[in-house]
């Protein structure tokens, strides 16, 4: 069995006072040279600066993309905080072992949630490894969320949307 695959160039960002002097330089990426950067917050805390650095990426063309807000801890006490991220011009990219509740349920209903509020755009399995829970499977997690929101929202979440991404084909904003 072959399959094709094409590897593209980009990376979670963490968010830095200084993320777009680092976009400039080369430390942070685009999704494969698109106007898409994946943007991961700390775990404990949103940094004061966030919306300063959102604005920042918004006015010069890039369009955010929040990796797993789900682990956040001030985004799970407060959902309207990513709300507003999202209102600011920002994508959500869950991932698919916090659908699936390798995380523990709280995280699962909490992801469900987002789901169902219309704050996700982007289902990754966030793989790190062909073994352990951060493997690159998800047919039961497509089919999880098409109960939640239908097939064909979970099929862009999981195709079409990362698809026009990498082909910088959308704008959030």
């Amino acid at each position: 069995l072959s399959i094709q695959v094409k590897v593209l160039c980009g990376m979670e960002n963490h968010i830095e006072m200084d993320t777009m002097a680092q976009l400039y330089s080369g430390e942070a990426l685009t999704i494969e040279g698109t106007k898409f950067m994946l943007l991961e917050l700390p775990f404990e805390f949103v940094p004061i600066y966030t919306n300063e650095i959102i604005a920042q990426l918004v006015e010069n063309g890039i369009n955010p993309i929040i990796v797993h807000p789900e682990r956040n801890a001030v985004i799970q006490l407060d959902i309207g905080l990513l709300k507003k991220l999202v209102d600011k011009g920002c994508m959500v990219q869950v991932s698919s072992g916090s659908i699936a509740g390798v995380y523990g349920k709280s995280m699962q209903d909490l992801t469900k949630d987002l789901i169902l509020q219309g704050l996700v755009h982007i289902i990754s399995t966030d793989a790190h490894s062909d073994r352990g829970h951060r493997v690159p499977t998800m047919s039961h997690v497509v089919r999880m969320v098409a109960g939640i929101v239908g097939n064909e929202a979970a099929f862009d979440m999981v195709s079409e949307t990362p698809y026009s991404i990498v082909n910088n084909k959308i704008s959030n904003t």
